[in-house]
Protein backbone atom coordinates (compact mmCIF):
# COMPACT_ATOMS: atom_id res chain seq x y z
CA UNK A 1 0.00 0.00 0.00
CA UNK A 2 3.08 2.41 -0.07
CA UNK A 3 3.38 2.81 3.70
CA UNK A 4 4.44 -0.38 4.64
CA UNK A 5 1.20 -1.44 5.90
CA UNK A 6 0.41 -5.43 5.27
CA UNK A 7 -3.39 -5.70 5.12
CA UNK A 8 -5.44 -8.48 4.65
CA UNK A 9 -7.81 -8.56 1.92
CA UNK A 10 -11.18 -7.59 4.14
CA UNK A 11 -9.53 -4.73 5.07
CA UNK A 12 -7.76 -3.69 1.63
CA UNK A 13 -11.57 -4.43 0.80
CA UNK A 14 -13.42 -2.01 3.83
CA UNK A 15 -10.96 0.37 2.93
CA UNK A 16 -11.99 0.63 -0.96
CA UNK A 17 -15.17 0.85 0.01
CA UNK A 18 -14.69 3.48 2.09
CA UNK A 19 -12.97 5.69 -0.28
CA UNK A 20 -15.54 5.20 -2.88
CA UNK A 21 -18.67 5.96 -0.36
CA UNK A 22 -19.61 2.00 -0.93
CA UNK A 23 -22.03 0.38 2.42
CA UNK A 24 -21.36 -3.30 2.29
CA UNK A 25 -25.02 -4.93 1.85
CA UNK A 26 -24.69 -6.69 5.25
CA UNK A 27 -24.56 -2.67 6.53
CA UNK A 28 -27.40 -1.82 4.35
CA UNK A 29 -29.50 -4.71 5.68
CA UNK A 30 -28.75 -4.21 9.22
CA UNK A 31 -29.85 -0.44 8.95
CA UNK A 32 -33.23 -1.43 6.89
CA UNK A 33 -34.23 -3.62 9.82
CA UNK A 34 -33.76 -1.38 12.51
CA UNK A 35 -36.25 1.10 10.65
CA UNK A 36 -38.41 -1.15 10.00
CA UNK A 37 -38.38 -1.79 14.06
CA UNK A 38 -38.11 1.36 14.29
CA UNK A 39 -41.56 2.41 11.77
CA UNK A 40 -43.42 -0.69 13.57
CA UNK A 41 -42.69 1.07 16.90
CA UNK A 42 -44.04 4.50 15.98
CA UNK A 43 -47.08 3.02 14.54
CA UNK A 44 -48.14 0.99 17.76
CA UNK A 45 -47.52 4.16 19.36
CA UNK A 46 -49.42 5.86 17.64
CA UNK A 47 -52.58 3.06 17.62
CA UNK A 48 -52.52 3.16 21.23
CA UNK A 49 -52.53 6.76 21.83
CA UNK A 50 -55.66 6.82 19.32
CA UNK A 51 -57.75 3.97 21.08
CA UNK A 52 -57.15 6.36 24.39
CA UNK A 53 -58.20 9.35 22.69
CA UNK A 54 -61.20 7.43 22.15
CA UNK A 55 -61.72 6.47 25.22
CA UNK A 56 -61.07 9.79 26.50
CA UNK A 57 -63.81 10.97 24.01
CA UNK A 58 -66.67 8.27 25.04
CA UNK A 59 -65.99 9.05 28.79
CA UNK A 60 -66.77 12.87 27.98
CA UNK A 61 -69.87 11.98 25.68
CA UNK A 62 -70.95 9.76 28.89
CA UNK A 63 -70.64 12.32 30.90
CA UNK A 64 -72.43 15.19 28.82
CA UNK A 65 -75.14 13.03 28.22
CA UNK A 66 -75.76 12.71 32.20
CA UNK A 67 -75.47 16.06 32.86
CA UNK A 68 -78.05 16.60 29.72
CA UNK A 69 -80.50 13.64 31.48
CA UNK A 70 -80.17 15.08 35.00
CA UNK A 71 -81.09 18.66 33.46
CA UNK A 72 -83.77 17.31 31.78
CA UNK A 73 -85.19 15.74 34.68
CA UNK A 74 -84.99 18.53 36.79
CA UNK A 75 -86.19 20.80 33.96
CA UNK A 76 -83.02 23.06 34.10
CA UNK A 77 -82.15 25.73 31.44
CA UNK A 78 -79.18 27.14 31.03
CA UNK A 79 -77.55 29.75 28.68
CA UNK A 80 -76.18 27.83 25.78
CA UNK A 81 -72.24 27.44 25.84
CA UNK A 82 -70.28 27.62 22.47
CA UNK A 83 -69.41 24.90 21.26
CA UNK A 84 -66.90 22.20 22.33
CA UNK A 85 -66.45 24.24 26.06
CA UNK A 86 -67.37 21.80 28.90
CA UNK A 87 -69.97 22.57 32.12
CA UNK A 88 -67.98 24.20 34.93
CA UNK A 89 -70.69 22.61 37.36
Amino acid sequence: MGDGEDLSSAQFARRVQHAHGITPRTVKSAIESVLEDEVAAHELAAEGSRQQDDYVTEEYMEELQKEMLSAAENLELSEPRPCGTRSTN
